[in-house]
């Protein structure tokens, strides 16, 4: 490995005895040149040159493909690339630049915008495109899709920070939160980000006239655990012809993933997740008399069924999307995605925690209608089903819900579904 000075100094070097020899024979020869000499001169110092050329062009070449091992120990990280200081082992640069991080949740030590990371969760900002973007800790959320973002810490959540010295972890305390006195987890800084009082489960008790089309006719929600078969009942305020919307969590899944409920006529809206946590949508329409629906194939098995009245009969769904650890923290925080919805419509937030989790919306409590609310059966996980009136048409407001400390992980898969009227 020759660097840029030596191979310099190499030519400089060869040039400067080249011309020591041409002036030591000038210095001791008087007669005039003979042309033929004068030729052959030429002939050698073309070809000598071009050897030196070749020779020079080899050893850049060679440098220029070790150029990066030989030099990014000088240079710091720009956006978008790995740093030693974020826990990578390989040939990087030892630091990023000017105002960059660290990414907060260490997941590929790649240097990131501090601002990025300090961004309030579930919270909608102007990025550096200028384009609008809602922030969650797995993407920067628009109507169909997210990119790569940065994880902060939540309530209860560990931070680096606060002096947790396993740098995989977030960096930083979320907006709204700050490091607990004494400890390495973050807590709440302002009464918005502290932690709700536990509630009881909430179920649908009566029939809900969402907007002047839809009706929400009834809700029914059960789980099952350790593999057992799952068993829900349709509504029975539910009439001949009307909308179904099923909802299926799977947690704890492993290879086992909840499968196509029994009946037929289902039509798949949506679905996402992993393996271990993963939230799908189906619905069809009430005309087959059927009672009750099965569901196998999973671990522990989350559903919720709801009867809608006044759903478009010709095309009912009008967008879904969803999100995987939505937010950080043990508070059962978790934000669902925007969406495009049709005035007229609903919008349904739909939320499933791996902890028993019952938690309330938060962002816009006052639109929303609690379905159901409620921890599993054993205790182990939580679901939460919640619509609103879809007041206009376009991109839907984020659905922000909220909880109580928890133990576990705190993962969640958020999902928002709208329906036209």
């Amino acid at each position: 490995r020759i660097p840029f000075l030596c191979i310099f100094r190499c030519a400089q070097a060869s040039n400067n005895r080249k011309n020591a020899a041409k002036m030591h024979r000038n210095a001791t020869t008087t007669e005039p040149r003979r042309s033929t000499h004068h030729g052959r001169r030429r002939r050698s110092s073309r070809v000598g040159g071009l050897l030196l050329f070749f020779s020079v062009a080899v050893l850049l070449q060679g440098s220029l493909l070790r150029a990066p091992l030989l030099v990014s120990a000088q240079n710091c990280a720009e956006k978008g690339e790995k740093a030693k200081e974020c826990g990578t082992d390989g040939n990087h640069p030892k630091k990023c630049c000017g105002d960059l991080v660290c990414r907060a949740d260490g997941a590929n030590s790649k240097c990131v915008n501090k601002s990025r990371n300090e961004q309030p969760l579930g919270t909608a900002a102007d990025g550096d495109d200028g384009e609008s973007y809602v922030v969650t800790p797995e993407g920067i959320f628009e109507s169909f899709g997210e990119e790569s973002f940065d994880i902060c810490a939540g309530w209860g959540d560990k931070a680096v920070s606060c002096g947790e010295e396993n740098v995989g972890r977030s960096h930083f305390c979320c907006g709204g939160y700050k490091c607990e006195k004494g400890s390495i987890k973050c807590t709440h800084a302002t009464e918005e980000t502290k932690p709700l009082d536990p509630i009881e489960a909430k179920f649908q008790q009566k029939p809900i006239k969402v907007n002047d089309n839809i009706e929400v006719l009834g809700t029914t929600f059960n789980s099952a655990q350790d593999r057992d078969s799952l068993t829900i009942g349709v509504p029975k305020e539910a009439e001949k012809g009307c909308f179904l919307l099923m909802l299926v969590g799977g947690s704890a899944s492993g290879n086992a993933i909840p499968g196509d409920p029994s009946g037929k006529g289902w039509k798949q809206i949506y679905v996402f997740g992993k393996k271990d946590l993963n939230l799908r949508a189906l619905y069809k329409w009430h005309n087959d008399g059927d009672e009750s629906y099965e569901i196998t194939g999973g671990k522990n098995t989350l559903t919720t069924l709801v009867a809608i009245d006044g759903v478009d009969k010709k095309d009912p769904v009008v967008d879904a999307a969803g999100v995987r650890n939505s937010a950080p923290g043990k508070d059962g925080r978790a934000t669902a995605p925007r969406v495009k919805g049709e005035r007229g419509g609903c919008t349904f937030g739909v939320f499933l925690y791996d902890d028993p989790q019952v938690c309330q919306v938060v962002s816009d409590p006052k639109s929303f209608h609690v379905l159901a609310t409620t921890e599993s059966k054993q205790g182990a996980d939580g679901m939460g089903t919640f619509v609103a009136s879809t007041d206009g048409t376009g991109k839907t407001d984020i659905i922000e819900v909220a909880g109580s400390p928890a133990k576990g992980g705190g993962n969640d898969c958020a999902m928002t579904v709208t329906l036209r009227g």
